[in-house]
């Protein structure tokens, strides 16, 4: 069994296609881990759905992507968001590097501005300084305005 953050398509098939029997995320539950153990080593298989570049367009966040960047957005530090969220520290590390990837940043700074300019209507690459900026964003207008991979 393989246990990943992510892998594209193309790595999912070629691992399967060398006898790969089980492919998790670690982005799930640790009673979902155990489950998936179990059916891996009573002969069944277990690959996770993961969303690829080709199904999730680009700046578009999952769900846990998404809680972890606002959480980033409140202040709050890995551990916390872990605590948070159920899930290891690790976890929110590699769902904050998903989330920087989609969103094309490289930092929790720049993460920060990129949710905030999306809850305010800046447009990318602007200064964000033309024209009527409006009322600073909320945790509720960027929870409204980010969208969200079902």
């Amino acid at each position: 069994m393989v246990i990943t953050p992510w892998l594209s398509d193309f790595e999912q098939r070629r691992l399967a296609g060398l006898g790969v029997t089980g492919i998790f995320v670690k982005q799930r539950f640790l009673a979902d881990l155990i489950d998936a153990i179990r059916e891996v080593a009573s002969g069944q298989t277990w690959f996770d759905r993961q969303s690829s570049s080709e199904d999730t367009p680009n700046g578009t966040l999952s769900r846990q992507e998404r809680t972890a960047a606002e959480s980033v957005l409140e202040g709050l530090a890995n551990k916390e968001i872990a605590g948070q969220m159920g899930v290891s520290e690790s976890c929110v590390k590699a769902l904050l590097q998903r989330a920087f990837l989609k969103l094309g940043v490289h930092n929790r700074s720049q993460l920060v501005r990129v949710l905030v300019e999306k809850s305010i209507g800046v447009q990318p690459g602007s200064d964000g300084l033309s024209g009527s900026m409006g009322r600073l964003g909320t945790r509720e207008a960027v929870q409204r305005d980010l969208s969200v991979a079902s």
